[in-house]
């Protein structure tokens, strides 16, 4: 609930103090105000981190990361589920390069489906390209928003993503997916820009 309405003083006094575990679920569902000791570990509740996440909360989110015990790998289902959380319309830029950056997570880490986090950018990207999003948003705020999809893709891959992991769903490597959007539209300057970094990422792979 203190992640949930903000209060910051709250949730470090929670995890100073009385030692609650920041790699935990939220001890009960959205609006719920009293504890269950027993329900703290659904699967129906979410991390901690994804409530930072889905509130944009960008203070919150900067002290969870910056304790000592936060640990993606310690999360009790795929941590890239986070990833998909940071693809919130709340979610900044800085937001979400501050998680990727963080020492626990992996760029390549992969769920039980094969998806990666740059699978689930590239998507998120050609997702709001095909649906021309946000909708309520003028054009010029259209464009900064795709914008921002391709900057995280692009530091997906300087932090390490490899862009020849398979997509399982298209069966096909990303970069190559990547590349047959712009072969289809070769005027599109987003698919122009991350199909570049994508390339420039596999020839410093190469180099390794």
């Amino acid at each position: 609930i203190a992640i949930e309405i903000g209060l910051l003083d709250v949730l470090r006094n929670l995890v100073e103090d009385v030692g609650i575990d920041v790699n935990r679920r939220q001890w009960t569902d959205f609006n719920t105000t009293h504890f269950n000791a027993d329900d703290h570990d659904s699967d129906s509740n979410n991390f901690l981190i994804d409530l930072a996440l889905l509130r944009g909360d960008t203070d919150i989110l900067h002290y969870l990361l910056s304790t000592n015990g936060f640990d993606m790998s310690r999360m009790i289902r795929p941590p890239i589920a986070t990833i998909g959380f940071a693809s919130h319309e709340a979610v900044t830029d800085e937001m979400f390069q501050t998680l990727i950056l963080h020492p626990s997570v992996d760029a390549n880490m992969m769920d039980e489906f094969g998806a990666t986090p740059l699978l689930l950018s590239v998507s998120d990207l050609s997702y709001n390209m095909r649906i021309n999003a946000p909708h309520d948003a003028p054009p010029d705020a259209r464009v900064e928003y795709l914008r921002s999809r391709v900057r995280r893709i692009g530091w997906l891959l300087e932090a390490g993503a490899n862009p020849l992991v398979l997509d399982p769903v298209r069966d096909v490597p990303l970069i190559q997916y990547a590349q047959g959007e712009l072969e289809k539209d070769p005027d599109n300057e987003h698919w122009t820009e991350v199909v570049e970094m994508m390339e420039q990422r596999v020839d410093a792979m190469g180099d390794m």
